[in-house]
């Protein structure tokens, strides 16, 4: 019995001495996590100013500090720059090309060693996360900074010694960017639902010198499930779908672009007072390696190559609208390129399996002609309109392929010259084995005439040009060309043939085989001077077609376009 109660007497003592300790770390805790929660809600602020020159100001309506849960949260928190010291430091050719604000619901510092951070001047802690966040950010690539400039670290290192914290992570991030550039107009964005992560962030004297970290952490992934913006015009939809980029591997994934019209064909046309092209794009699964992340944050896209897999390019042109009295001078691929907004370095760009389409509405017999590129696939390199590179290489080079019609096996290279500002192009390529026939899609709605039989064996094309004619050659073998011409009483699908027409041209106009045999084949000669208000493909086309003309031999072929 004695035993029993020394034993309960025992246990009792040891309940509570260990209440007691309990107690006395609880309330050391609290009194040092009251006493260091306001020493750090003076240093914060301090420190945010001077750590970024009175430029940015740390707000947030209340702080909690678990010292024993290793803990810290800032509710309702804001991380805003003063612009008008952001200009005057401008003035004092001082600034940074770029300033940011961030707010958010509140911050989770977690695993937090506040020890540490009074002892050591360390911040080490687990994870950052931050609730609802949203991030402002301004690129101002005309901001010219001629200080000494100094990194984040240095700015940082009379305060803290180091800052380590294993995860930063914003989650359903909306984001303003808005960016500004010499000689443009300022671009801006809104992106919602972003999803930001960092990992194994890390700022001391030797990580700021570590070429294998990016902005101070060994990786960055950046990730957007959808994106959708309207064009200025109100005509498109830009639509992204499922956005991946890896700091670290450098690659930027998409897996679908498109751009696509806000209204059908007859809807399109009443919104236009001019001939315009309807484009409707999508190029799935693309790629794009060697993407370097401070490049994009500048506003510039630097990259090694860029492959897409799949897509579609369908052009639709209504030419019963008026034509538009301005000249389309300017508006050659490498004329494009060089005056685009944006600086672009793009070694190589590879695109297969993309679906071409060209639907055109007639004048003449209000149908629409449909010309098919399936299969197609193309090789451009040298993308670029950075002047360092094109002093090396000025030459855009783009390699094609295609099945015209779903037969003919055609292949192009054009040749652009980047900084010329006159729009040169070279031009090369040839189609094989055609069954004439497949054409009529296109040359029936258009032209009223019909391709009885025809045996395309080869047709090669040569010319150079600008923005203001094109000259070649064209070489053109075929075989069995008969033709018959449509009455204009009925549709073209339904119309009956003209019986004198079509002898006429069969018997008499057409050369029904080229070269003919026993003589010798020659190419044709051609000149073409560009309509000012048709395309650069208006201009090539044409100067084909001219060729294959001259092959054929029929004035009554003249007024076919």
């Amino acid at each position: 019995m004695d035993m029993v109660q020394f034993s309960k007497r025992h246990w009792k003592k040891v309940a509570v001495g260990f209440t007691g300790i309990l107690l006395v770390v609880i309330g050391a805790a609290w009194y040092t996590g009251y006493h260091w929660r306001r020493e750090l809600q003076h240093q914060l602020h301090s420190y945010v100013l001077q750590m970024t020159d009175s430029l940015y100001s740390l707000q947030y309506a209340s702080m909690d500090l678990d010292i024993l849960g290793g803990d810290l949260t800032l509710h309702k928190i804001s991380l805003v720059p003063d612009t008008a010291r952001y200009h005057h430091l401008q003035e004092q050719q001082r600034a940074r090309p770029f300033y940011c604000a961030v707010a958010a619901d509140k911050i989770d510092l977690q695993g937090f060693s506040a020890w540490q951070y009074f002892r050591e001047k360390k911040i080490v802690a687990s994870a950052l996360v931050f609730t609802a966040p949203a991030l402002v950010m301004h690129v101002d690539t005309r901001t010219k900074d001629t200080s000494a400039p100094r990194s984040f670290y240095q700015a940082m290192s009379r305060q803290l010694k180091e800052i380590r914290i294993g995860r930063l992570q914003l989650l359903n991030t909306n984001m303003l960017y808005t960016f500004d550039r010499p000689g443009a107009k300022q671009m801006s964005m809104q992106v919602n639902k972003l999803d930001i992560r960092v990992e194994d962030l890390l700022v001391d004297s030797v990580a700021q010198r570590d070429p294998t970290r990016y902005l101070y952490s060994s990786n960055f992934t950046i990730d957007l499930k959808d994106y959708k913006y309207r064009s200025k015009d109100s005509m498109y939809w830009m639509k992204v779908h499922e956005l991946h980029y890896n700091a670290a591997a450098q690659t930027l994934r998409i897996d679908s672009f498109h751009l696509e019209p806000m209204y059908d064909y007859a809807e399109f046309d009443k919104h236009l007072h001019f001939q315009n092209d309807r484009f409707n794009i999508r190029f799935n699964q693309v790629r794009i390696h060697g993407c370097d992340p401070y490049s994009l944050m500048e506003g510039n896209l630097l990259a090694r190559s860029m492959h897409v897999g799949s897509g579609m390019v369908h052009v639709y042109h209504n030419r019963n609208l008026p034509e538009d009295p301005k000249p389309k001078y300017g508006k050659h691929p490498n004329q494009v390129l060089a005056r685009l907004g944006v600086p672009l370095q793009l070694d190589t760009m590879i695109a297969k399996e993309i679906d071409v389409q060209y639907r055109e509405v007639s004048p003449k017999t209000g149908e629409t002609g449909v010309l098919d590129f399936k299969h197609a696939s193309g090789v451009l390199t040298n993308i670029t309109n950075i002047d360092t590179s094109l002093k090396k290489d000025n030459q855009l080079v783009v390699r094609l392929h295609a099945l015209l019609m779903g037969q003919g096996d055609l292949s192009a290279r054009f040749d652009f010259p980047i900084n010329d500002s006159a729009g040169a192009f070279r031009l090369s390529g040839v189609l094989k084995n055609l069954d004439g026939r497949r054409m009529n899609p296109i040359v029936r709605p258009l032209n009223r005439i019909e391709i009885a039989a025809l045996q395309v064996h080869s047709l090669a094309f040569n010319m150079s040009g600008n923005q203001y004619r094109a000259a070649g050659t064209v070489d053109f073998k075929y075989d069995s060309l008969k033709v018959t011409f449509l009455q204009q009483k009925e549709d073209t699908k339904h119309a009956k043939r003209s019986g004198l027409a079509t002898f006429l041209a069969n018997a008499f106009g057409l050369k029904n085989n080229s070269p003919d045999k026993g003589v010798v084949p020659a190419a044709a000669i051609v000149e073409m001077d560009r309509d000012p208000h048709k395309s650069f493909f208006n201009l090539v086309w044409k100067t084909i077609f001219k060729g294959i003309k001259q092959t054929a031999g029929s004035g009554l072929l003249k007024s076919i376009t």
